[in-house]
């Protein structure tokens, strides 16, 4: 997905800097929020990232 790829990365830069809350507007569209997280490591049971666990 395009769209969720391109979401990722300032996403992914701004948890670099410390920002570790997002909200996504999809327009119903879950599919590409769920991608997003799958994206960056974030499960829907944790809410963490992979990266956030392992430090």
């Amino acid at each position: 997905m395009i769209a969720a790829t391109t979401a990722a990365e300032p996403c992914r830069q701004l948890a670099e800097h410390g920002v570790n809350q997002f909200h996504f507007s999809t327009m119903n569209k879950p599919e590409i929020t769920a991608a997003i997280c799958r994206l960056l490591g974030v499960t829907p049971a944790s809410g963490r990232s992979r990266q956030a666990q392992v430090s």
